[in-house]
C-alpha cells in the first residue's frame, strides 16, 4: 500500500498508493503469541474443521490507509497531514477485491478473541515500523526492493506502475 522507498522524514515527498479492496486486518504477532489459536483449535476444536482467525474488523484499504495517516500525523508530524499523500491507483489484473474473512466460528465455538482492537493493533504496528525504520531500510536494501508497487506486469523491479513517474 505504501511507496516505502522513501522515509516520512526524507526530503522527497513519499506517496501512499491505495486500491479499492476490502480486507480483514489483524495484529498477527500479538494474537499468535498470546492466544496460540492453532493449539486452541487442535486441542478444543472439532477434528477436520477449519477455523478462520480474524480481528472482527473488516475495513476497506482506504480506511486502513487513512487510519495509518492519522497515526503518522500524531506520531511523526513531519509532513502532516499525511492523508494528502494518498494516490488511488488501478488494481492489479486478476486481483481479488475481497480478502476479509469471517472469524465467527473460532469465536463462538472455541471462545477465541483478538487481544487488540484494530486501532490499538495498528498503533503498535506503526510504532514498531517507526522505531525500526533503519532496520526496515536495510532489509529492503538487501532484498533489492526499490519501494515500488509490486504485482504489475511489465512494471520492472521497484517501479511504480501507473504512478506517472
Amino acid at each position: 500500500m505504501t511507496d516505502s522507498d522513501t522515509k516520512m522524514t526524507s526530503k522527497e515527498k513519499p506517496r501512499i498508493l491505495i486500491v479499492d479492496d476490502v480486507s480483514e486486518n489483524l495484529h498477527v504477532l500479538m494474537n499468535v503469541l498470546r492466544d496460540d489459536y492453532a493449539v486452541l483449535a487442535a486441542t478444543s476444536g472439532e477434528v477436520g474443521r477449519s477455523y478462520c482467525v480474524g480481528g472482527h474488523g473488516e475495513r476497506t484499504n482506504k480506511e486502513v490507509v487513512q487510519a495509518i495517516c492519522a497515526l503518522l500525523d500524531e506520531l511523526r508530524p513531519v509532513g502532516a497531514p499525511h492523508a494528502g499523500l494518498i494516490t488511488p491507483v488501478a488494481d492489479r489484473p486478476g486481483h481479488d477485491r475481497r480478502y476479509a474473512i469471517d472469524p465467527e466460528r473460532i469465536s463462538t465455538e472455541l471462545g477465541w478473541q483478538p487481544r487488540h482492537d484494530f486501532q490499538q493493533g495498528l498503533r503498535e504496528t506503526v510504532q514498531w515500523y517507526l522505531e525500526l525504520d533503519d532496520w526496515c531500510t536495510n532489509v529492503r536494501s538487501r532484498a533489492g526492493y526499490g519501494g515500488g508497487r509490486l504485482g504489475q506486469a511489465g512494471a520492472g523491479a521497484g517501479a511504480v506502475a501507473g504512478a506517472g513517474h
